[in-house]
C-alpha cells in the first residue's frame, strides 16, 4: 500500500549517519517549494536497486541526495549522486501530495508507480508491481471528484440549475 515519506528519509535506517540541510521558499518549476540536500555519510550497507536492463547503486557512504518539492504537487524529484558529484538518475515519485505541515520536513504519499531518468538519459517507469499488489488487495475507489480540467476549476464552475438558467435565457433571446 502507499506510504507516507518525510524529505529527511527519517524511515530509512540505512542511512546510520547523514548531514542534512534544507532550504525554503526555492524557485522549482516556477513555483515557490523546499530543496534538500542529504549527505550520506555512513550506511549500513551499499543500496543497489535493479531495474529492468541494469544494476544501479543509489546509496552508499559519500553519495548525496538532493530533493525538491512543492506543496500540492503529485511529483517528488530526488536526484541522486555519487562519491564524486555524477548524477546517478533522477527519480521522480508519484504521489499523493506534496504537504508541508512540518516546513522544514515536508512529506508526501509515495504512490504507485515512478519514473527513473537515468543520467544517460534512458527513462524507465518503475515500481509496477507495488500498483498490481495494490489492484489485487481489493481496494477499491468509493468516490471521484474532478475539481479542475485544464483551465476550467471547480471554484468556477456553475451548478446543474444555474447551467440550465443560462442556456434557456440564451434560447430565449
Amino acid at each position: 500500500m502507499s506510504k507516507e515519506r518525510d524529505m529527511r528519509r527519517t524511515d530509512w535506517k540505512r542511512i546510520t549517519k547523514r548531514r542534512y540541510v534544507s532550504r525554503g521558499e526555492a524557485d522549482i518549476f516556477g513555483s515557490a517549494g523546499r530543496i534538500s540536500l542529504t549527505l550520506i555519510d555512513e550506511v549500513t550497507g551499499p543500496l543497489t536497486v535493479h531495474y529492468h536492463s541494469r544494476a544501479v547503486l543509489i546509496a552508499d557512504a559519500g553519495y548525496s541526495w538532493l530533493q525538491a518539492a512543492v506543496p500540492g504537487a503529485r511529483w517528488w524529484l530526488t536526484a541522486m549522486f555519487d562519491e564524486c558529484d555524477r548524477l546517478i538518475q533522477i527519480y521522480f515519485d508519484i504521489t499523493g501530495g506534496s504537504r508541508f505541515d512540518d516546513p522544514e520536513n515536508p512529506t508526501f504519499e509515495d504512490m504507485y508507480l515512478d519514473i527513473v531518468v537515468s543520467a544517460d538519459g534512458s527513462i524507465e517507469v518503475v515500481d509496477r508491481d507495488e500498483l498490481d499488489e495494490a489492484l489485487q488487495s481489493g481496494a477499491h475507489l468509493t468516490s471521484l471528484r474532478r475539481t479542475r480540467s485544464g483551465g476550467f476549476t471547480l471554484e468556477n464552475a456553475w451548478d446543474l440549475e444555474e447551467f440550465l438558467k443560462k442556456l434557456q435565457n440564451i434560447e430565449t433571446k
